[in-house]
């Protein structure tokens, strides 16, 4: 049985697995990336972790980072401040060379919503739509096999959709945005304007399964605002399934009610009976939609 190695880049953290071609996850390496150090730093633990699993029925590289991607030529558009120095590296070609594998490279939110749609939560939906509610809200979206990219490369970065013309700068440089409103910082930001401080997204999980008023207060309104967006992502898209994945999303129904609440009520009929759950891959979706580029070529 052939085998392909995913590799999943982060900021702090690069995730890397042989995958079969049923999707099963044979062997995982995990090492830091060591973003903030530069583009050096990253490809030396990126070799590293290649060089481990590599071996004869390996039969291509697939990789899923952080930051836009051309996936036609495999070069890094624009990257994040955690991964310095990234933007303009020809990914492709430097692991081509080295390799000598066929190598693909994609947005992190494409390969995610990839991964579920091969194996995971998504499976067999004609239309997926996936967010990642974390430290931002990032997304991707697949269409009958393909992931939707648009003209250029950007097309489903749903997380920068305005929802107030006059609201907080967001750090992309937009006004507005969702990522402004949702994310997980966001949510941080709300509970301290309450009064609250929580060191991270699993104490406000058990905060809100405690009965915590106030936390579950801030967890609805976030939920109401991702709601109006995603009303409006449907009324555009059309999805059958949309999976929610992140730390934000490990709220659960405290997040998801509210959201599907709105959907219900404003959504237009067509689209109300979109199925709205939570990512199943947890964080091997990324590895596994990275493999997935490789034997769907690209899903292009």
């Amino acid at each position: 049985m052939s085998k392909v190695i995913g590799v999943d880049i982060g900021g702090t953290k690069i995730l890397s697995a042989i995958v079969d071609e049923n999707g099963n996850t044979i062997k995982t390496v995990r090492v830091p990336s060591e973003g903030k150090e530069g583009r050096d730093r990253i490809l030396y633990h990126l070799y590293q972790t290649i060089e481990e699993l590599i071996s004869r029925d390996i039969i291509g590289i697939g990789i899923g980072t952080a930051g836009q991607v051309d996936p036609d030529t495999g070069v890094i558009v624009t990257a994040t401040p955690n991964l310095k120095d990234w933007a303009g590296t020809p990914l492709k070609d430097i692991i081509e060379d080295r390799f000598n594998l066929p190598t693909y490279v994609d947005n992190d939110g494409n390969v995610a919503a990839l991964g579920e749609w091969w194996i995971g939560g998504g499976r067999g939906a004609r239309c997926l739509l996936c967010l990642t509610i974390g430290t931002g809200i990032g997304s991707g979206i697949v269409y009958e096999g393909k992931v939707f990219r648009g003209a250029k490369g950007v097309g489903a970065e749903l997380g920068h959709m305005s929802i107030k013309y006059d609201g907080i700068r967001c750090n992309c440089g937009g006004i507005g945005c969702i990522e402004a409103y949702a994310s997980g910082p966001a949510l941080m930001k709300k509970l301290q304007e309450k009064g609250r401080s929580f060191g991270n997204p699993d104490e406000i999980q058990q905060a809100a399964e405690s009965g915590d008023r106030i936390v579950l207060e801030a967890v609805k309104e976030i939920g109401v605002l991702l709601g109006y967006a995603m009303v409006s992502f449907i009324n555009i898209f059309n999805p059958d399934i949309i999976l929610l994945s992140g730390g934000v999303s490990n709220l659960g129904d405290f997040l998801i009610g509210p959201v599907r609440d709105i959907v219900d009520t404003y959504a237009l009929p067509g689209g109300r009976d979109v199925k709205i759950g939570r990512a199943v891959l947890g964080e091997n979706a990324g590895v596994v939609g990275a493999a997935a580029l490789v034997y769907l070529k690209g899903a292009k």
